[in-house]
């Protein structure tokens, strides 16, 4: 048995969640107490409120249709027939401005009330009403079922004693009589189906004089049978006029008492009801209690001209139904408050080593061994599972910093290393550079030979050498270029190096396999020069645009459409390279982790990892950004390099001082 350590005692973990299922239990029942106790009043003024919020939607619709209504009347006063009638009327049916007959502007006239009400399906009719001849029509439409009509002149009807004929020609010039809400009558008596209308009516003055009335008739049965259905099951929705009797109620029978001389009143149902509570214009609204029901009234008031009208809107409901809602919580509290008190014993036992001392000491102790300093107050002596924690995190931070010694030993061949990688990635794309020179030579040395033998001039064999000069150059290049990739240039000076320099290193790694495989390489220059000069360390940005563009080659050279292209620009200071493929891009997840060092998108065997991670170094190292363009729709890594290396001006600035 291993005595370095003390043995353990009883559990931390388990004496804080005795004290923490201990205290959430106690807590429970309280605050569960204290809810029960407190909600009934919260829960029916929530239900109370909920209520008045129904019916003052309910009251808002209502005066919403009447206010379109009345402004419908208003605009067809001004439509032209209106004045034409009259003005035809007076000149022997001759229209003295357009020369228009008196029937030519009933029939415009007639076609705007027909296509209005066609528009609004709640319309019913609409009329132009002379004063003359007690209130004869002048034009009628009417609506039955779908069918719209204008009525012909022998059923045109005298309405010159009707309650709102008298009451429009009493007002001024633009306001809009409205009627009650009655069942509409035929020559006086109730039709059928019975159909609730109100009336709309504005006077037409002609020379300062009265000449009619223009009158909308729209019916209500379909707004206030809305009104109902929309109303939920539990509420009981009523609409009555001044008079407390009904306009709307779930009972059709129990409607329009005052037209069949009934007393159907709200105050039948509840009798102590008061419609008129206050003669105070502003109490539009107010609850009361009555045979166990609550009743909340809103006063719609409807015509602008008359602040006295109104319509009441009510919603009622049983107490009990308010009340509801605080049964079903009162229920849900006490098993929730059981719920937690077998909860919390779980949970505390999660909650309680977070809450402990030890671990704010080891998690002190991983932040000062993340940034390098000294570690002190481990607690390796407790003889609980947080001190088994804390002698394993000293253990483990022991072996740290031998592996960190090693690392710092093998840190300076890593870059090297995926050098080495990275050139064998590009095997097979260097023996097709190499070996296209190689073949063209064999074939010029094949004909020089056969023509030797057939007396070839001098000039020829001069041409065929210079053709192989330039192959052997081209080889040359190559193998050069290859030679100051591979080895180590990462303590080379920052030199002045020209823009097409980097892009001829990475053309002589690259473009006979572009060409080989039918690779599109494109180099733009926006606006700069291609021999623009930047201090930097070639070999170095070299490799990152060789590598960049070897990445871009494996991800595209399966496609059909193969595209490489590199973009420069001057912005401010700095050179802004972009290397384009035709990728679609690179999604958001793999951004976020593509620049982490052994992490690749490649099959096994084709990439180490690090290309994109030693790149970013480099870059750094440059006084550089380098990122992902994810505005670009295809793949593109943007490179941005200070064109004055910043170290260099630093040192020339001491210099000088």
């Amino acid at each position: 048995m291993d005595t370095r350590f003390p043995q353990k005692g009883l559990s931390i973990v388990m004496k804080m969640s005795i004290l923490a299922g201990s205290i959430a239990a106690l807590a429970s029942f309280i605050v569960g107490s204290l809810i029960v106790s407190g909600s009934e009043d919260i829960v029916y003024d929530n239900a109370l409120s909920r209520l008045k919020y129904e019916t003052n939607i309910k009251s808002l619709r209502l005066v919403s249709d009447i206010k379109n209504f009345s402004d419908d009347a208003q605009y067809l006063v001004g439509t032209p027939p209106i004045m034409g009638i009259p003005r035809a009327i007076n000149n022997n049916d001759i229209d003295p401005l357009d020369s228009s007959h008196l029937s030519e502007w009933r029939d415009r006239l007639a076609t705007i009330f027909s296509e209005l009400i066609r528009a609004k399906p709640h319309y019913l009719q609409i009329r132009y009403i002379g004063v003359a001849d007690n209130g004869k029509e002048i034009i009628r439409v009417d609506r039955k079922g779908n069918l719209i009509r204008t009525i012909q002149d022998k059923d045109l009807q005298r309405k010159g004693d009707t309650q709102y004929f008298k009451n429009a020609s009493k007002i001024n010039p633009g306001e809009v009589y409205l009627s009650d809400i009655t069942l509409n009558r035929e020559f006086g008596e109730v039709s059928e189906p019975h159909t609730p209308v109100i009336r709309a009516a504005t006077p037409v003055y002609f020379n300062e004089r009265l000449f009619g009335i223009l009158v909308i008739n729209m019916a209500f049965g379909e707004i206030f049978n809305k009104l109902l259905k929309n109303t939920p099951r539990e509420l009981t929705p009523y609409v009555t006029n001044e008079q407390g009797y009904f306009l709307a109620h779930p009972d059709k029978s129990m409607t329009f008492g005052f037209d069949f001389e009934n007393d159907n009143t709200i105050q039948k149902i509840y009798p102590d009801f008061n419609l008129h509570k206050s003669h105070d214009l502003r109490d539009t609204e107010y609850s009361m209690e009555s045979n166990g029901d609550v009743v909340h009234v809103v006063k719609a008031h409807f015509d602008p001209s008359q602040d006295n009208r109104f319509f009441a809107v009510m919603l009622a409901t049983s107490r009990q139904n308010l009340q509801s809602g605080y049964y079903h919580l009162r229920n849900e509290s006490f098993m929730i408050m059981a719920l937690l008190v077998i909860i919390s014993l779980i949970v505390s036992a999660i909650l309680a080593s977070r809450l402990m001392r030890p671990l704010q000491l080891i998690s002190i102790a991983s932040d000062d061994l993340a940034k390098g300093r000294k570690i002190k107050n481990l607690p390796i002596d407790s003889n609980d599972e947080i001190g088994e924690l804390a002698r394993s995190f000293d253990d483990m931070r022991h072996q740290l910093e031998d592996k960190e010694r090693e690392l710092i030993i093998s840190q300076g061949h890593v870059h090297h290393a995926n050098k080495m990688a990275s050139l064998g990635e590009m095997a097979s794309g260097m023996a097709h550079e190499i070996n296209s020179p190689i073949q063209a030579i064999n074939l010029i040395a094949q004909r020089v030979q056969r023509q030797i033998k057939n007396n070839m001039s001098f000039e020829d064999v001069d041409n065929s050498m210079q053709k192989i000069t330039t192959s052997v150059n081209k080889i040359s290049e190559i193998i050069d270029s290859l030679r100051k990739v591979s080895r180590d240039s990462t303590d080379e000076d920052f030199r002045d190096t020209r823009l097409t320099d980097l892009v001829q290193d990475t053309l002589n790694m690259t473009e006979e396999r572009f060409r080989v495989n039918n690779v599109k390489f494109e180099v733009k220059y926006h606006e700069i020069s291609e021999n623009l000069v930047i201090q930097c360390q070639r070999l170095q940005v070299s490799q990152v645009l060789i590598n960049l563009v070897n990445n871009a080659y494996d991800a595209i050279h399966e496609m059909q459409n193969k595209w490489i292209k590199i973009d420069m620009y001057k912005i401010s200071s700095r050179i802004r390279l972009s290397v384009t493929d035709s990728g679609p891009g690179i999604s958001e997840d793999v951004i976020e982790k593509i620049f982490e060092p052994m992490f690749t998108t490649k099959d096994i065997g084709k990439g180490t990892g690090l290309g994109l991670s030693i790149s970013r170094d480099i870059i750094a190292t440059h006084n550089g950004q380098f990122y992902v363009d994810k505005a670009s729709r295809n793949t593109c890594f943007v490179l941005e390099l200070p064109i004055i290396h910043t170290m260099k001006i630093i040192n020339e600035r001491n210099h000088n001082d």
